[in-house]
């Protein structure tokens, strides 16, 4: 029972303030989840003799903290980031993303791959593609507040809670996926 009490400490509650992204935190303690947003730069490469410019974009940095006692399991079989699942929100308030974990569309391997985060031990995520769970026809150019959902998982498998990371405002430019 601590350890869901732990967890729960860590929600967050949404609220909207004229389409912006806020977040009033229920909590005492570190967040288990801290969610940042990051700026790719512009780059070059040369392909086929030619050189290509990629333009920069931005992408969600998770950071995952075990502040519990027992060690914390990432076990996926096509990207560490199907353990997330984006909850993204129009600058209406309206949730647009269709509740589906980061990562799912891809080649699963033959074994699963794992990840242990033991107590007290610090792991950062990079969440590119962050808006792949919004249905297509919902993605139009604007503000979008972007928060991660977790199921934490112990080593000997049973769960340790629902975890959310704090809120991001990411901005979809026309073109952009």
């Amino acid at each position: 029972m601590r350890h869901r009490l732990v967890a729960l400490a860590s929600l967050f509650v949404v609220s909207t303030h004229m389409g912006a992204c806020a977040m009033d935190r229920i909590e005492a303690e570190m967040p288990l989840l801290t969610f940042s947003k990051q700026t790719a730069p512009e780059s070059e490469s040369l392909i086929g003799g030619q050189v290509v410019r990629s333009p920069g974009y931005e992408y969600g940095e998770l950071l995952v903290y075990n502040r519990l006692t027992e060690p914390i399991v990432l076990e996926w079989n096509i990207h560490v980031r199907q353990n997330f699942t984006p909850i993204v929100r129009s600058s209406a308030g309206e949730v647009v993303s269709d509740g589906r974990p980061f990562g799912i569309s891809g080649s699963p391997s033959a074994e699963a791959s794992k990840h242990v985060v033991a107590p007290g031990e610090k792991h950062t995520i990079k969440l590119a593609g962050l808006f792949e769970t919004v249905p297509r026809g919902k993605r139009k150019p604007g503000i979008y507040c972007i928060r991660v959902r977790f199921l934490a998982v112990a080593a000997d498998g049973h769960g340790l809670g629902i975890w959310e990371s704090n809120e991001i405002s990411v901005q979809l430019k026309e073109n952009e996926e």
